[in-house]
């Protein structure tokens, strides 16, 4: 239903699109004396005197085929002041023309001398002037009486809008009659998509993303991204709370089962481990479902979940991803490099500028080892432990043996007949997967305690991938070093003349015939030990090392130590220290050689790779001292008062504005002052406050100003108003009711 104010003396030309096949009812409404409905071709009355308070016209296009406009004219006396003209059709459109003028068909100019505009028409030509009076009676002729002034031209009723003044029956009035800028052509409707705040400016489009809060949005964080908090149409997200306009939201509640803000994970709060009070993981958890309770990980399974920083689908270190899903130092490239996230920053190196254990960005440090806005880092020194734990791979085999229901298949190089000690059994180098190489070319080939092959040596620090009985089965433990001397704090030592760590384990726990027998003294003899560790090179280290039966040390991949063969007991010393040597010539020649092609670097960190293996069944010594170094990881922290908000802060205006009055933070960042969206109406600032301020009909804006409501002094025909004169609604001359519709007076 379409309602339209009247004015007394107007013409209203209308005409319905699809008239032909519509049958329609106008009721007229007149407090006119006079009221005609003309012909539009003809000019001639259709229907007259419409003097009666209702008059009802029902226009029948289907039977009487009309396809023409039809035009009212609404004519009254001077005292008579308006009518209210009442459609029940939405396809009408009105065009508002002057007073004496008889109107053709739509977009055709008016009859007179105006011309259409994109507004109003031009009001008709004005009547002739009324005839001179006539001479004195006898006496000399009087002059002529003088003519009668034309009539006026017709007065647009739109003349109001685009003067720059809302009227009571306007929305908008932004200076021109121009549609598609925010203010409807006749100044009746804001158009979707804009504001028009202040009568006689222009319309300002409603953007996303410009810090301001205008209804409909119910949030504006200064960006047009969702997941956020605020969408990217500007409403606001469930589990977010978005408290001022170009400001980050924020979680509204940990145990909401909502994950928002900076937390990590929501629960619900579940009774059950994995997602702190905080709602931030907990090592060794995944979360994966917000609501619901947190399960464990599984570090080996390929999946890298929970706080896990790497998971390459096993538990065996030194390839990247160590037996607790951590990452792994770098050595790739010589020195090394430690990897973002594992907590370490490595003396030496300027490859991270900072390093707090994780790959989550906005606690400081990013998932790319950046320090974030509004945070300082600090590199702190670790302390040196008590104990220094190195993970250590086993690989056992079966010696060779006899017995009855024994497999006889075995590697060839454990517990062979003979024995020996040999220098070059491997190459100078690691191989591309670094791990010793056969030297096939060294001189004790053949020879008792030289590996058979290079096939059989090359399985000696290789995982076999099925269980075969020449191959060997993986364990996985930790050796733990401490300090021998507690005069030299950084110097770690483990030391064992019996060191038979898979003894009741490997192949030994197999079912026969594969089953391995215990050997000499009830232990299980033959088997591999594999062991990395990182050091600084300062250019006076001395490490040693003692076993039966062969040991290699390599560092950065080079082989700087070497007592190979099947043999007992023997001390090696790898001595950086020109002042210190091994007392074997031979030995002492390979360090030499060592430290000459690796040009080491003083405060670089490098690989000390050592690999061992126990092929004898007489006796087993294992003795391995690593110098402890000091790393470094970062702590970061914020500054409340630096205007910048992190995750630890739930505002920050900067220092002079923390002063916690109204919509400003208080002095430690924990909380805002009264605003708006707490649900007290702060009178000073607020026209409303209801704690959610959604906005609508008779509600309250994200703002807190008065949504949209009959007496704010704008016609807002969307919710049934057809004026609305503010403060003067229901007041005589207003022209308008206290329930926004027009008065008849």
């Amino acid at each position: 239903m379409e309602h339209r104010h009247l004015i007394d003396g107007d013409v209203y030309f209308l005409f319905n699109e699809s008239f032909a096949a519509r049958t329609e009812e106008i009721q007229i409404q007149s407090a006119f004396a006079e009221a005609r409905l003309l012909d539009p071709e003809t000019g001639g009355a259709v229907v007259t005197d419409l003097r009666d308070d209702v008059s009802t016209l029902t226009l029948d296009g289907a039977r009487g085929g009309h396809k023409k406009p039809e035009k009212r004219e609404f004519r009254g006396l001077a005292h008579l002041s308006s009518a209210i003209y009442t459609a029940k059709m939405h396809s009408y459109r009105i065009f508002f023309l002057g007073l004496g003028l008889l109107v053709g068909l739509a977009g055709v100019a008016a009859c007179g001398d105006g011309t259409a505009d994109g507004g109003g028409r031009t009001g008709g030509v004005g009547g002739d002037g009324g005839a001179g009076g006539a001479g004195g009676l006898g006496g000399v002729g009087g002059d002529a009486g003088t003519g009668g002034h034309g009539g006026s031209g017709g007065v647009d009723p739109m003349d109001d809008c685009g003067d720059g003044e809302r009227q009571p029956t306007e929305a908008c009035d932004d200076g021109n009659r121009r549609g598609d800028d925010g203010c409807a052509g006749d100044c009746m409707m804001i158009e979707e998509g804009f504001r028009c705040p202040s009568p006689g400016a222009d319309c300002v489009p409603l953007v996303c993303g410009d810090s301001r809060i205008d209804p409909p949005e119910q949030c504006d964080d200064n960006n047009g991204t969702g997941s956020d908090g605020c969408s990217a149409t500007c409403e606001l997200e469930a589990g977010w709370v978005c408290l001022q306009p170009g400001v980050a939201c924020g979680a509204a509640e940990c145990g909401d089962g909502i994950v928002a803000g900076f937390e990590q994970c929501d629960d619900g709060n579940a009774v059950t481990d994995g997602c702190s009070a905080s709602c931030q993981l907990e090592e060794g958890f995944k979360c994966e479902t917000p609501g619901v309770a947190c399960t464990a990980t599984a570090c080996g399974d390929g999946v890298r979940e929970g706080t896990e920083q790497c998971d390459d689908g096993n538990l065996t270190p030194f390839d990247g991803c160590d037996l607790n899903c951590n990452n792994e130092p770098d050595c790739s490239g010589g020195d090394c490099q430690s990897v973002c996230g594992d907590g370490v920053i490595l003396p030496g190196t300027e490859d991270e500028a900072c390093d707090d254990g994780n790959t989550v960005s906005g606690d400081g440090c990013s998932a790319i080892c950046e320090i974030e806005i509004g945070f300082t880092c600090t590199t702190v020194a670790s302390e040196l432990p008590d104990e220094l734990v190195v993970p250590v791979i086993f690989r056992d085999f079966r010696s060779q043996q006899t017995g009855a229901g024994v497999e006889p298949t075995f590697n060839p190089d454990f517990n062979p007949p003979g024995t020996g000690t040999h220098l070059g059994i491997t190459t100078d180098q690691l191989d591309a997967e670094g791990k010793p190489q056969f030297n096939s070319g060294g001189a004790g080939i053949g020879s008792d305690g030289w590996p058979q092959s290079t096939a059989s040596f090359a399985a000696w620090y290789r995982t076999s991938p099925t269980l075969v009985a020449d191959g060997n089965i993986e364990v996985i433990r930790e050796l733990t070093l401490t300090r021998p001397n507690p005069s030299i704090p950084n110097r770690y030592e483990f030391a064992s003349s019996s060191f038979f760590p898979l003894d009741d384990d490997g192949w030994e726990l197999q079912a026969p015939p594969l089953q391995e027998l215990p050997m000499t003294n009830g232990h299980n003899f033959g088997f591999t030990t594999e062991v990395h560790y990182f050091f600084v090179y300062q250019g006076d280290e001395v490490l040693r090392f003692e076993g039966d039966d062969d040991l290699w040390v390599f560092v950065d991949g080079r082989l700087c130590m070497d007592i190979g063969g099947i043999h007992g007991a023997i001390i090696g010393v790898m001595s950086f220290d020109p002042g210190v040597g091994d007392g074997n010539p031979l030995r002492q020649e390979i360090v030499d050689a060592c430290i000459a092609d690796l040009g080491l670097q003083a405060g670089k960190v490098y690989e000390v790779s050592i690999f061992h293996a126990e092929r004898h069944t007489t006796q087993s010594n294992f003795r391995l001292t690593l110098d402890g170094f000091v790393t470094e990881r970062s702590e970061c922290s914020h500054t409340c008062g630096d205007g910048i908000r992190t995750r630890y802060e739930f505002c920050d205006d900067g220092s002079a504005e923390n002063t916690g009055e109204y919509g400003h933070c208080n002095g430690s960042c924990t909380a805002l002052g009264p605003h708006c969206g707490d649900g007290i109406v702060q009178g000073a600032f607020e026209d409303c406050d209801n704690g959610e301020n959604l906005g609508g009909l008779n509600g309250c804006n994200p703002d807190c100003s008065s949504g949209p409501f009959c007496g704010d002094g704008i016609r807002q025909p969307e919710i049934g108003e057809s004026c609305d004169a503010g403060e003067q609604n229901g007041q005589s001359g207003s022209g308008c009711s206290a329930v926004c519709e027009v008065v008849v007076e």
